[in-house]
This record gives C-alpha cells, sequence and structure tokens, in this order.
C-alpha cells in the first residue's frame, strides 16, 4: 500500500464532541481497525473542529490512545453563527479535509462523529485497497436512537480512553431495537412509509433482519492520488454524501459498494430529542391495498429521475444489503423476489401527467390541513390575520416543514 490513510472529521459543540469521544473513535480503535493500519508512518487524522473543542479534545483520554497509532492533525473551522446552515459548515469542512487529501496523494476516509464502527471495517478498507479499489462506499443511515447509546453503557462499554469492540453482527443486532424513527418510517410497507422522499427502503425478513435499498453511502476510502481534477462543487452546494463521489470517480468499475453489513457496519446513531418523527404519521394513501403500492411506486419513480440522485446511486440503489442475523433462506428468497419486483417497476420516468397527479396525491396523502399550513408559514404577512386557535391548528400541522 504505497500512500498513506489520512481519515477525516468534522464537527463542533460539546454534544457532538460527546459523540466523537465517547462513541466513534473509541470504536475506531478497536483491534481491527485504526490500529490494524500496515503503514503507520505518514497516516493522519484531521480533525476539523474549533479551537476550543480541539483543546478540550486534547484532555481526553482517547485522545491519547489515538496518538499511539496515527499523529491527530487539527484543522480549524469556526463556531457556526446564529441562524447559519450547519449543513453548509459541515461540508465547508469537509471541503477543507478532502483537499488536504487531494494535495498529499492520500487514500482518504471520511468519519461522521455520530457513528459507531464494527471491528474490522479498517481492516477490510485495507484488504480493497490492495485490490486496487478506488473508491470503497459502506451503507451508513441514521439507523439508530439514544436507546443504543444507553443499552452500550448498560453492558459497560463506554468507558474513557478504552476502545469500544464489537463485531459487526452484534452491533447490528443491538440497533435494531433502537431503530430510529426516521429509518422506521422507511419501512415499504408500514401504513406510515415516508412515501414523499424515499432515499432509503427496507422490508423486515424477521424479527430480527433487514433487507435494505438505499443511496446512503459513506465514502470509506477514495483515492485521491487517481485523480487529476477534484470537483469539490458538491462540497459548496450540498453534503459529502450528494453526488460528491459520482463527480470525481463516475460510475468506474473501480468504485466498491460493501453490501455485507457485517463485514462493514457502520452504526450511524441520533436521539430523538434531537431529531424525531414521531408519532410516525399514517398516510392516507400509502396504507391502501392497490392505491398504496401504485402511489410509493410513483413516488419512487419520481425519486429515481430527480436531480437528487445520481446514475451511481440510481444503480446501487438495487444493490440489496440485509441487516442482523441470517434469517431462513425461503424468507429470504421471497422477501427478495419482492423487492425486486417493485423496484423493478420503479425505473421508467414518471410522465408529466403522472407528475401533475403526484402534487394532488401528496397533499392528499398528508393532508391537506399540512400543506394549508406550510403555505402559510411561508407568508408572514399572511399569518398576523388568522385567529389564535387557528393559527395553532394550521401552523402546528406544518411542524415537519421546517
Amino acid at each position: 500500500m504505497a500512500n498513506p490513510i489520512y481519515f477525516g472529521v468534522v464537527f463542533w459543540g460539546k454534544e457532538f464532541r460527546g459523540f466523537f469521544t465517547d462513541f466513534c473513535l473509541p470504536s475506531l480503535l478497536s483491534p481491527h481497525n485504526i490500529p490494524s493500519l500496515e503503514k503507520r508512518s505518514g497516516n493522519a487524522f484531521l480533525i476539523c473542529t474549533t479551537c476550543e473543542d480541539w483543546a478540550q479534545i486534547q484532555k481526553h483520554p482517547i485522545f491519547h490512545v489515538l496518538k499511539k497509532y496515527i499523529e491527530p492533525v487539527f484543522l480549524e473551522i469556526q463556531q457556526p453563527e446564529p441562524g447559519e446552515s450547519k449543513m453548509h459548515v459541515m461540508s465547508q469542512g469537509h471541503k477543507a479535509i478532502a483537499s488536504k487529501m487531494f494535495e498529499q496523494n492520500v487514500y482518504g476516509s471520511f468519519i461522521y462523529p455520530d457513528t459507531i464502527f464494527g471491528d474490522g471495517v479498517v481492516a477490510e478498507c485495507q484488504r480493497l485497497i490492495k485490490e486496487e479499489k478506488k473508491v470503497v462506499l459502506a451503507h451508513c443511515p441514521r439507523f439508530a436512537n439514544e436507546g443504543l447509546l444507553n443499552e452500550l453503557m448498560k453492558l459497560g462499554l463506554v468507558k474513557p480512553g478504552i476502545p469500544i469492540a464489537l463485531p459487526g453482527a452484534k452491533l447490528i443486532e443491538l440497533g435494531i431495537p433502537h431503530m430510529h424513527s426516521e429509518m422506521r418510517r422507511n419501512e415499504w410497507e408500514a401504513p406510515y412509509f415516508y412515501a414523499e422522499a424515499p432515499s432509503l427502503v427496507w422490508w423486515k425478513v424477521d424479527e430480527g433482519s433487514l433487507l435494505v435499498h438505499t443511496q446512503t453511502w459513506a465514502p470509506l476510502v477514495v483515492d485521491y492520488g487517481a485523480l487529476k481534477k477534484h470537483d469539490t462543487q458538491t462540497l459548496d452546494e450540498w453534503t459529502i454524501d450528494g453526488d460528491y463521489i459520482f463527480r470525481n470517480f463516475g460510475q468506474s468499475e473501480e468504485i466498491y459498494a460493501e453490501t455485507n453489513s457485517e463485514v462493514m457496519t457502520l452504526m450511524s446513531f441520533t436521539p430523538e430529542s434531537q431529531l424525531t418523527f414521531f408519532p410516525l404519521k399514517r398516510g392516507n394513501l400509502v396504507g391502501l391495498p392497490v392505491l398504496g403500492e401504485w402511489y410509493r411506486r410513483l413516488c419512487l419513480r419520481a425519486y429515481f429521475s430527480s436531480p437528487t440522485i445520481d446514475q451511481l446511486k440510481r444503480k446501487l440503489f438495487h444493490s440489496p444489503i440485509f441487516m442482523g442475523r441470517r434469517p431462513d433462506e425461503k424468507n429470504v428468497l421471497q422477501v427478495q423476489s419482492e423487492a425486486k419486483r417493485i423496484l423493478s417497476k420503479c425505473l421508467v420516468p414518471p410522465n408529466n401527467m403522472q407528475l401533475r397527479a403526484l402534487y394532488w396525491l401528496r397533499i392528499l396523502n398528508e393532508g391537506i390541513l399540512l400543506h394549508i399550513g406550510f403555505w402559510i408559514a411561508r407568508r408572514p404577512s399572511v399569518i398576523k390575520w388568522i385567529p389564535g386557535f387557528l393559527k395553532k391548528l394550521l401552523l402546528g400541522k406544518s411542524v415537519a416543514w421546517k
């Protein structure tokens, strides 16, 4: 492996600093992750954060463990101003990291601070680098909530300065009972399925396993030495999990997407107190026997043909990913066949008439009051004329849109 590996992470503030030092970094320091790096000299961990957060991290016991295996490098960002887009600040941090990786011609690995890594992810990345893969992607949805963190603490796995070593299968087993509400509402057959933005869909195989199709991929290996030109436009307008990889590598055969979640397990988490979709709202259309599936497929067809999903992600969406214990083979084949049947009917983009119909169908599915509230919330001059009780009713309905 000729070139070094640079890991890179962006965060700021006490909460995400704690996620990084208490869960993410300890999992990356399990035996078959960062400690397994074959080429120690030249490897680096780029930590893009504020001066205050950098000072606090250096006092944490896990930071001293990190320094035994890899050089931590500080890249400064400013604390976001009130009202400033956090996604934009995050993307500018990723841009600084990516630019440094390109400048040094290294293998880059982007780390999300609110993610726990199964033991063996880094070792597998090294193996794939030896196979001359230019990009390695891993499935990384917002999967779990704070219940998983509480479970890890209850098991005595969260201790200052001590790595968290969990095989991928065990991490998934612990995560499934604490599935985040965003993940729950992506269940295809559920009456609360969020058809309006189906970036991920899943089917229950049995109580302990899922079949997932997704466009949510994390870039764990990016070979910057293979790039003659570095396109960072995505990071000015979007996030690292947008079309950044497609812009730089297209649909190269040297892009590898890991579909065995036990081999490369990333468990992203978000407390429900920070972001929640509970109570899960039953759609007026999605739960209907025939019309419901037609509506869901129409939404997925519209999503596939939208600019938010590039050709690489459109291709990868059809790759099945199993999460959880391996179920009965008969169940697997049955669910996989059903998923394939549905997705095969979503390849043709909707025509103009279907798109016009979709607009009204979405209003019917979500409820007219929600959309009236959304319309009013965007027009402050109208709000002052609405009576208080009606304002509470209408604008309360539009919270999900804000």
